[in-house]
């Protein structure tokens, strides 16, 4: 007999144990459909976070990543950057860009 482990994933609904409305969230590493960084963001944007989604991927991933989280119930707005942390200035960059849409990070 096996167990069954129940999903991490607590479907399209927005999670009361977990709210984050108002709160501005970046999320680095989200462009890759199946990473733990897109699953995180999914996850913040389910609990009504404002996301500033960060990568160095393509516009087209970042894009289907931002599409992906501004689906989820939480109604927080979502932006994305193809930023590469690795740069110089770049860290600045994304601080800045988070800055100027939300006007804070948390």
């Amino acid at each position: 007999m096996t167990a069954t482990l129940p999903s991490p994933d607590p479907g399209p609904v927005a999670d009361p144990a977990f709210p984050l409305h108002g709160r501005v969230v970046i999320v680095t590493g989200a462009s890759t459909p199946t990473g733990l960084g897109r699953a995180i963001a999914r996850r913040f944007a389910r609990a009504g976070a404002s996301l500033l989604l960060v990568a160095e991927g393509t516009a087209a991933q970042l894009n289907d990543a931002r599409v992906q989280c501004a689906a989820e119930p939480g109604e927080g707005p979502v932006e994305s950057a193809c930023i590469d942390l690795g740069e110089a200035g770049d860290p600045e960059r994304m601080v800045a860009q988070a800055r100027a849409r939300f006007g804070r990070i948390d």
